[in-house]
């Protein structure tokens, strides 16, 4: 997790309020604030040569920013430390005991909208419960349902009960012991960090409203070095219609 904003960043708007973005990083981040991979730049002259250093994968990493009066409050960005690369993970990954228990939450508060929170709260609760047709009724008929870190994309609720049906036991969002952490966003949409007692006991689930405040997009990402090949491969399975 980084403490400080993105250089590429928008300014944020006047007052308070939160944002949360996702979107394609040209580099990888670290696991730390001061354990950030470091960034390797080339240059040389024309007619020399130079060795290239290995490159990771871009970066899909998902932002939580809370805003009080104009300014960054806090900001947290969650992302697969698969798309690093297992090698460049060598010397920055951190024992769990060095994450805090407090991402910085109860010092900003939650200021997301009711629809939002309500949306988040109706979700995790049906998740929780292993009441995947329950968490499909949350959303509308065309809503698609996206795991950057699985790799899969469903469209619909019918698709959406039958990848969460499959799914139960390896995704980390789904199942006892996963609670809300905080909500960011508005009517229209905005997300929620959560906790979990699993193996991947942390990340951030994405979700867009409509006019009814049914879902029409789901996104989440979360640390995959986290488990195995054969749960990622299980999960590419489990969206698989027949």
């Amino acid at each position: 997790m980084h403490g400080r904003p993105d250089p590429g960043a928008r300014p944020p708007p006047p007052g308070g309020g939160e944002r949360l973005s996702a979107g394609c990083q040209d580099r990888p981040r670290g696991q730390e604030a001061d354990q950030r991979e470091p960034r390797h730049r080339h240059q040389g002259r024309p007619g020399t040569a130079r060795q290239r250093q290995p490159q990771a994968a871009p970066q899909r990493a998902i932002s939580v920013v809370n805003f009080v009066n104009g300014k960054v409050s806090r900001w947290v960005d969650y992302w697969d430390a698969n798309r690093i690369g297992a090698a460049n993970l060598e010397g920055f990954k951190q024992p769990e005991d060095n994450f805090p228990a407090d991402f910085g939450e109860s010092l900003v508060g939650e200021a997301a909208s009711d629809r939002i929170k309500q949306a988040a709260a109706n979700l995790n609760r049906a998740l929780t419960a292993h009441e995947v047709a329950g968490a499909a009724a949350l959303f509308a008929p065309d809503a698609t349902f996206t795991d950057l870190t699985a790799h899969v994309r469903v469209a619909g609720p019918h698709d959406i009960t039958s990848f969460l049906d499959k799914a139960q036991g390896t995704l980390p969002y789904l199942g006892h012991g996963v609670e809300v952490r905080h909500v960011v966003g508005s009517d229209a949409g905005g997300g929620y960090e959560w906790t979990a007692k699993g193996v991947v006991p942390r990340c951030v689930n994405v979700l867009k409203l409509g006019d009814q405040g049914l879902i029409t997009s789901f996104e989440s990402v979360w640390d995959g070095s986290r488990v195995d090949d054969d749960a990622l491969l299980g999960l590419a399975k489990a969206a698989i219609q027949r």
